[in-house]
């Protein structure tokens, strides 16, 4: 369940610095369009936050944006939509590009744009000899364009893996049991993309695209390896893209903290006594650490905690656990607390002093399970117990 107002520094941190504006045009047709779309040029250079920079109906069969952005390469998308029977506006389908100021022209069929397939297989289609999207642009672009070719197959299998465990998660009421091979399947054929990216990247260090992807993949916590994006990050030395190379080395020191391998961030919270104790006291020579970060009031955390304790039985010779509830009222986490018997060491870490951990863990919804190793480096931080797992066996 999401925390609100965790991660403001982190988010501050992350965002773009104020940066020199780059005009950008936009102009393109669908073909056999007859009023019935409309377009819209979107930044999603910071994938926790898109941003509209602007939309236009079409002139006949014929579109044209403008708009400014900041420091260029930078990703975008062009979003299409089209107006249902009952008057009302569906997105059919994006276009992703990566933006380098040069001017773009774009030429889809109008019956490709309302095909109902990802988007993934609308970008396959790209310049292919059919003529059915064409997309013209600068070098980043046509970098891009050389990198989703690449990943296209691995792409399309993830996206299409996710999409079918959100539906057996609807369909089966979040019974986490019940879409176990679903999520199986889901983070086998991620793992697949993710190696087939990691291959592109080490093999064109200096393209275009190159860095972006290191900043792109850098940006979400602790789901990338620190020494994997060490050797990418060395790799850059020579890389075209100064924007996204300069981004990643202002905030090298919160990437590298903040990946998989890096050491555990220590902090103090409460016993049940009342008294102060920090994480480290806790820690067992020899043994790993389990940290579930919990509340009375969440249910998905309440739910997760027959595993903690199954896993907590099962691997008692190599694992230590430590519950640390966020609740705001003390009373309502002792209620809890003894309603669940966790047998092992609980922490009370209320949301008003979490700052530190949630900035160390990014921690924005919970349950959250951060698991270190008995080297003292983070080895995974998920919500899900049956990942925990498989770093046990």
């Amino acid at each position: 369940m999401k925390l609100q107002n965790i991660l403001p520094a982190v988010l501050l941190m992350m965002g773009s610095t104020a940066q020199a504006q780059t005009a950008i045009s936009v102009k393109g047709q669908v073909v056999g369009n007859v009023d019935s779309c409309m377009v819209s040029l979107v930044d999603c250079e910071n994938p926790r936050e898109s941003k509209a920079l602007v939309s236009s109906k079409f002139v006949g069969e014929n579109f044209s944006l403008s708009a400014q952005v900041g420091k260029t390469p930078r990703f975008a998308r062009l979003s299409f939509s089209v107006r249902n029977q009952k008057g009302f506006w569906g997105r059919a389908t994006e276009l992703r590009l990566l933006l380098d100021g040069s001017p773009v022209t774009v030429k889809i069929d109008k019956n490709v744009l309302e095909q109902d397939v990802m988007w993934q297989k609308k970008q396959a289609l790209i310049n292919q000899p059919d003529g059915k999207i064409i997309v013209e642009a600068g070098k980043a672009q046509a970098s891009y364009a050389d990198y989703l070719a690449f990943v296209r197959a691995s792409s399309i299998s993830a996206d299409s893996a996710s999409y079918a465990e959100a539906s057996a998660w609807f369909a089966n009421n979040g019974d986490e049991d019940a879409i176990k091979d679903y999520k199986q399947r889901n983070e086998a054929a991620a793992a697949v993309f993710e190696a087939k990216r990691n291959d592109y990247i080490r093999l064109h260090p200096d393209a275009p695209i190159t860095a972006a992807l290191v900043a792109q993949y850098a940006y979400k916590p602790f789901s990338y390896d620190l020494e994997v994006f060490n050797q990418q990050y060395v790799s850059l030395a020579n890389n075209p893209d100064t924007m996204h190379v300069n981004f990643i080395q202002r905030n090298l020191d919160y990437f590298r903290s903040h990946a998989n391998g890096a050491i555990y961030t220590d902090f103090i919270a409460e016993t049940k006594d009342g008294k102060s104790v920090q994480l480290s006291s806790l820690m067992k020579p020899g043994k790993m650490m389990l940290i579930d970060f919990w509340a009375s009031w969440c249910g998905p955390c309440r739910s997760a905690i027959p595993k903690v304790k199954q896993m907590a039985k099962d691997y008692a010779s190599k694992l230590e656990v430590v519950s640390c509830s966020v609740d705001e009222k003390k009373e309502a986490w002792l209620k809890a607390e003894k309603e669940e018997a966790m047998p092992w060491t609980q922490l009370f870490l209320p949301l008003s002093k979490l700052e530190k951990a949630a900035m160390a863990y990014s921690i924005s919804s919970i349950p959250r399970l951060v698991l270190i190793g008995a080297d003292g480096k983070v080895l995974c931080i998920t919500h899900s117990p049956e990942i925990i797992k498989r770093y046990l066996k």
